[in-house]
């Protein structure tokens, strides 16, 4: 399996007449193992030659502008907007290495743990697991067991926790600080304030804060929002037992689990993409049509 990270990056400093040739080329036929990274002061650029044209009032300004960031999203390169402050011609490779506490990620099946791992080591990713962080500072990370680990940079992903401001409207919440609230989406507390996606927690049904259940809730809040408002009696939410996973390996592929069952391919990728798309196609036009 490929991977998904670069063997070589090619950076052009500034987009002018002559990179604005390399970036369309890079468009028709990028190199392969290889990753273009364009560095510009401003997302758009100008062709000086119809300066003289648009100052004289003979073309609008957009005519002599050039959308670089379009531009760079159609040749799959990356756009860096912002000034240089210097070049390192040092060579490094930088390394990565992901600390879980589980033994598999995000509760993932055996299977697709394996998968995962297997993906991410062919991509130069160190994966540990069954070990908790309890030390970060500037020197790196320290685990429980007493190994440790060099690091110029980390993120902690700490898990989700609701914000400050829920603690401050007098309602119930559970020990991350989310509302409780009844199968209804309604808070525990007050009929009239609903509690939903990440914000709020079902009691006694107290389903994964993923996506695919603030998705499955839409539905249902506008029908309990609009039965509250003409009176009739709200209707349940209730969560599926399980739900379809797909990782993007950010190569084409995907790996997926779904029923006990795990697998991976460029089908996954392509039933992601497809899966993804349409939802936000549903959303990024403010005059979709009713009921698309």
């Amino acid at each position: 399996m490929p991977s998904s990270r670069p063997r070589r990056e090619v950076v052009l400093w500034g987009i002018g007449h002559t990179n604005m040739h390399v970036l369309r080329a890079w468009r028709d036929g990028a190199v392969p193992g290889a990753r273009l990274t364009c560095v510009s002061t401003h997302p758009r650029g100008s062709y000086s030659g119809m300066l003289p044209g648009v100052l004289a009032g003979q073309y609008a300004r957009e005519r002599m502008e050039i959308d670089l960031a379009g531009l760079c999203e159609a040749s799959a390169a990356r756009l860096v907007v912002g000034e240089v402050e210097g070049v390192d011609r040092r060579i490094s490779t930088p390394t990565l290495t992901l600390v879980d506490a589980r033994d598999r990620p995000g509760g993932l099946l055996p299977a697709t743990s394996r998968r995962l791992r297997r993906v991410l080591e062919a991509g130069g990713t160190r994966l540990v697991l069954g070990r908790r962080v309890v030390r970060v500072d500037a020197g790196g990370v320290e685990a429980d067991d007493g190994s440790s680990w060099a690091a110029d940079l980390v993120l902690w992903a700490t898990g989700a926790r609701g914000p400050a401001v829920l603690g401050t409207i007098g309602l119930a919440t559970d020990d991350r600080g989310f509302l409780w609230t009844r199968p209804t989406l309604q808070t525990l507390g007050d009929d009239r304030i609903f509690a939903v996606g990440d914000c709020g927690t079902i009691e006694g049904a107290e389903a994964p804060k993923a996506g695919v259940q603030a998705v499955r809730e839409g539905p249902l809040l506008w029908r309990n929002l609009v039965g509250l408002l003409d009176g009739r009696p709200p209707a349940p939410y209730v969560p599926r037992a399980g739900s379809l996973k797909l990782l993007n390996t950010g190569d084409g592929r995907a790996i997926g689990e779904f029923a006990g069952l795990s697998f991976e391919g460029r089908w996954c990728w392509l039933l992601k993409d497809f899966i993804d798309r349409r939802f936000v196609a549903r959303y990024q036009s403010a005059r979709t049509t009713p009921g698309g």
